[in-house]
């Protein structure tokens, strides 16, 4: 039996074995498969290949609900997963909130660009993952690159309720990266690159090596800066990691609960008029931009 049809008559089982008990439920299957590599001083030091999955179900039974999963797709597994679900919801409190009310959606993504086919031979691969390293270390002051590697994997989710709802998504990504411990008059620094694309030859290990060693070659004479009022030009990451951490006082999830004070600002200007944030698909290839999970998501009814 291929993998996706065991996936797929896990689903229906459960959702069957629900609806037989009198509940109504939803479940989500997440599978990853990975492959990754890595080298030191010449050698490949890591071949690692994994892979998981894991099938969740919420059970809806008068108005009470409880959750549980299972890593395994047989049978008995399953029904040992719904009936921990069935049995843990007796004891919930009740919430008439808590519906299943997505009606036959039919959700999937059909965008070639995000599941291309992998056709690079693992010795390919290697050689990649060795260049790395030898890349690094090849350079001026580059004492060694110990943090280095190639990865790739694919990822597969479905979502399906006793609703008729059934949505599914696969991706397969590629990733390399290298960073540099540069050493120089008694003094280090350490900086690196990732390069991600959807096919292997998207992926630019020249960058790796050269944009990371630069980086780490500029921060060697770092100091602390004296405390004042500076213009300043962020970094991309920077930019990325500042704002992430308030990132949660703009979840819906945390305003429900009364756990950000913004909560109770809905209307109301809460920042600098200096400040603009624009949600725009600014490059067409980005890997989350609207226009690419727009093309990707295909809805045939909606919810």
């Amino acid at each position: 039996m291929s993998q996706d049809k065991q996936l797929l008559d896990a689903v229906d089982y459960v959702l069957s074995e629900a609806k037989r008990q009198g509940a109504e439920a939803d479940v989500i299957v997440n599978r990853n498969n990975s492959f990754s590599l890595k080298a030191n001083q010449g050698q490949l030091d890591e071949y690692k290949v994994s892979s998981s999955q894991v099938l969740g179900v919420r059970v809806v039974k008068d108005a009470r609900i409880a959750t549980s999963y299972s890593e395994s797709l047989e049978t008995s597994s399953l029904d040992l997963m719904l009936t921990n679900a069935l049995q843990s919801a007796r004891f919930s409190k009740q919430d008439e909130h808590q519906t299943i009310s997505c009606i036959d959606s039919k959700l999937t993504t059909d965008f070639a660009e995000i599941a291309q086919q992998d056709t690079t031979s693992a010795d390919e691969k290697i050689e990649l993952s060795l260049a790395l390293e030898q890349g690094v270390v090849s350079l001026p002051h580059a004492s060694s690159a110990p943090y280095n590697g190639y990865a790739d994997g694919e990822s597969q989710l479905i979502l399906a309720n006793t609703q008729g709802t059934f949505c599914q998504h696969f991706e397969r990504s590629f990733s390399c990266y290298a960073y540099t411990l540069f050493e120089k008059e008694g003094k280090q620094s350490m900086a690196g690159k990732v390069s991600v694309g959807r096919r292997f030859d998207e992926l630019n290990p020249s960058y790796c090596i050269e944009q990371g060693y630069n980086l780490a070659r500029d921060l060697l004479d770092g100091a602390p800066v004296a405390t004042g009022e500076y213009s300043a030009i962020f970094d991309i990451n920077a930019l990325s990691s500042l704002f992430g951490a308030f990132g949660s006082a703009f979840s819906g999830v945390s305003a429900m609960k009364g756990i950000t004070p913004l909560g109770t600002k809905l209307g109301e200007s809460i920042a600098s008029e200096l400040i603009t944030l624009t949600d725009m698909a600014y490059m067409q290839t980005a890997w989350r931009s609207p226009a690419s999970t727009a093309k990707a998501l295909r809805p045939k009814t909606t919810c």
